[in-house]
């Protein structure tokens, strides 16, 4: 009998830590932001109705936003899409909605 002892690369090993790692963050992540294709389909409606209302906003000669308010508005709608398909009691959906609100207003 050939008695063969196999050992993982540093690579190998590495590889498999990260996966791990990945593994157990995506695990964490369900718990406060939902499932991710629920929150994506939930976050890509709420973006539908908010571009098609700034096209309209556009043809009424309104301003556009600046850069810090449009970017500032997709990110409270992606913590408002992870509060209603995830876990809406977690604090830091609710922070962040507050602080890209301050930052939209000029208050960074």
């Amino acid at each position: 009998m050939d008695d063969q002892t196999t050992f993982m690369t540093t690579e190998e090993m590495e590889r498999l830590m990260a996966l791990d790692s990945t593994e157990s963050l995506i695990s964490e992540r369900h718990k406060t932001h939902g499932a991710y294709n629920d929150t994506a389909r939930i976050i890509q409606s709420f973006k539908r109705v908010v571009r098609n209302e700034l096209y309209h906003r556009h043809t009424r000669g309104q301003a556009p936003l600046t850069d810090s308010q449009y970017e500032s508005m997709d990110m409270i709608l992606v913590k408002i899409g992870r509060i209603i398909s995830g876990d809406s009691a977690y604090e830091g959906h609710w922070s962040d909605i507050a602080g890209y609100a301050k930052i939209a207003n000029g208050q960074s």
